[in-house]
This record gives structure tokens, C-alpha cells and sequence, in this order.
């Protein structure tokens, strides 16, 4: 899918409604093959309220094209991208947005 200044918002209030109490979360890009800025700041923003609530924000699974950009940006230093096959990955609550699995209760 296309993360972009339309799905954004979208995704940034999916994200808000679902983070209260999670201390874990995955964001699984596989199927994400364009971000755009806003796209990054909505990452950016989830990560911050990960970081308020104590909690860890993990990105896998990212696409050359979308790693590109989030090199790019400089995001991958604030990012904590990970390989699918460097942890478990078991989810109490899946949902699917805008080509984005995000999995909370790792």
C-alpha cells in the first residue's frame, strides 16, 4: 500500500484509538512499498506515544523503496527496524491498515 497524506490520517487515528496500555508494538511494512512524509511523521508520532507510555516500537520487514526514504530522512536512526526473523512475532491483536500489519501484545 501507499502511506501518504491521505491514508495518514487514517492510520494516525487507527493508531491513537488502539496504543492506550500497549507496551509493545510491531509495525510490519511488508506490503508498504511508498511512504511520503507525512507517512514518516505519523511512525515519528507513534513512536514518540510509545516512548510517553513506556513502551517499544519496532518497524520490520521494510521494502528497499520505503528504506530509501526512511534513510533518507534520517528516520533510521531514530527507528528501531528490525528483521521479521530476529524475534518472535506473536500477536494478541493484529489490524491491517493501509498496507501496514500492526501487532500489539508481542
Amino acid at each position: 500500500g501507499r502511506l501518504d497524506a491521505a491514508t495518514s490520517i487514517e492510520l494516525g487515528k487507527s493508531l491513537n484509538e488502539s496504543l492506550e496500555g500497549v507496551r509493545e508494538l510491531a509495525l510490519d511494512l511488508n506490503d508498504l512499498y511508498y511512504i511520503a512524509s507525512a507517512g514518516l511523521r505519523i511512525l515519528l508520532q507513534t513512536m514518540k506515544k510509545m516512548d510517553k507510555q513506556d513502551g517499544k516500537m519496532s518497524v520490520r520487514n521494510v521494502q528497499d523503496t520505503v528504506m530509501s526514504v526512511i534513510e533518507m530522512s534520517g528516520f533510521d536512526g531514530l527507528l528501531n527496524i528490525e528483521r521479521a526473523e530476529s524475534r518472535g512475532f506473536k500477536a494478541s491483536s493484529l489490524i491491517l491498515s493501509k498496507g501496514i500489519l500492526i501487532a500489539s501484545g508481542i
